[in-house]
């Protein structure tokens, strides 16, 4: 009798469902500790996770996770445009969390030698440096989004006044102020543009040679991957801000700005080129430079209708939802894109072959 009870205990214990003994509150800490792949398919192990994670807990789980896999994170933000419903808003963060975990935003630019950081994002040629218009150049510690690989990207846009914007780009954007202390000489030039990885910052100034473009300021010309340049834009002086964006097309556009006037597209790179580019800056002045990544607000505004054709660079939250979707089905590959349990392909049996048989025996004739 002892032991029929101590079966009949063990086998209640088992028949309990401990899923729905766990408190909502222990169960928003396993959440939280869940990858994305993880996450993405907690729903389907019972009702009672399915409705905690579609509920407004499941919008701010997604949503934290989102802004901690951005490298520019911001406190304080506000959304361009409000959501439909709850659902779009968790589809939406779920959907920048997969994207963004992919992206690497530059932050500040690489140390030289010869120059000397005067923060915040301030750089100057040091005292020591004698001939201040020898080619050199810095490059960010990170390469804008590959245009090869998405064709938006979440970002956040600083305002004046009030809190940041989080939207979805087609673009990355930069820009580099001269700071209106030491005025330009006629030997000095700021190169502002976008370099390989393999681009020499020494002895180069961006746009000179293959992979690498730039606009620069004693000339006003563009250069793109060549020893000559072209009429572009005006001639920059002490106290401008001009700056640099790559969009993110099948043919990705190298577009500049100066003093938050679009200046134009400057070139066309062929959707054959798959090589990363990084914010370069030729630094050939004595003035003191100042780079904004989207920490402060831009003298261009990337919100306003004066793209090619009057296309926005923002896209609208159905529309981002939309892009992650065909992306996808574009890329059934990526598990973190679907956000599912990678489909199991079963082994396909090897075909049957009918047997072979073997040819009757010739047999001849005796003599006669």
């Amino acid at each position: 009798r002892r032991v029929h009870g101590e079966v009949c205990r063990t086998f209640e214990f088992l028949m309990v469902d401990w899923t729905e003994k766990i408190p909502d509150e222990i169960l928003g800490v396993v959440f939280s500790h869940m990858d994305d792949l993880s996450l993405a398919t907690a729903p389907s192990v019972c009702r009672r996770w399915r409705d905690l994670l579609s509920s407004s807990d499941g919008v701010i789980l997604w949503r934290n996770r989102c802004l901690n896999s951005l490298s520019n994170r911001k406190e304080r933000f506000e959304m361009e445009q409000p959501f439909l419903n709850q659902a779009q808003e968790i589809d939406f963060w779920k959907s920048t969390a997969a994207i963004s975990k992919h992206l690497e935003f530059p932050s500040e630019f690489e140390p030289h030698s010869e120059l000397t950081a005067t923060p915040p994002n301030t750089l100057r040629l040091s005292d020591h440096v004698v001939d201040a218009s020898r080619d050199r150049a810095i490059r960010a510690n990170r390469a804008f989004p590959n245009p090869r690989k998405t064709r938006v990207v979440p970002t956040f846009v600083a305002q004046a006044s009030g809190p940041a914007k989080f939207v979805w780009l087609t673009c990355a954007y930069y820009e580099v102020t001269l700071q209106p202390d030491n005025p330009l000489g006629h030997r000095d030039c700021l190169a502002v543009g976008l370099a390989s990885s393999a681009f020499p910052t020494e002895g180069k100034q961006p746009g000179w040679i293959r992979d690498s473009y730039g606009y620069h300021s004693d000339d006003g010309h563009k250069f793109c991957g060549r020893g000559f340049g072209a009429e572009y834009g005006p001639v920059c002086v002490a106290g401008d801000t001009i700056g640099c964006g790559l969009t993110m097309e099948a043919e990705p556009a190298v577009f500049y700005t100066r003093n938050g006037m679009f200046l134009g597209v400057a070139t066309r790179i062929p959707a054959i080129l798959s090589t990363e580019l990084f914010p370069t800056v030729g630094v050939s002045v004595r003035s003191a430079l100042y780079w904004n990544f989207g920490e402060a607000p831009f003298k261009y505004n990337l919100l306003r209708r004066d793209w090619e054709n009057g296309r926005p660079f923002r896209v609208s939250v159905r529309e981002a939802v939309e892009f992650v979707q065909a992306q996808r089905n574009t890329q059934p590959q990526s598990p973190i894109l679907r956000f599912g349990v990678p489909p199991v392909v079963a082994r396909q049996p090897p075909p049957l072959t009918p047997p072979q048989v073997p040819p009757p025996p010739t047999t001849t004739a005796p003599a006669a």
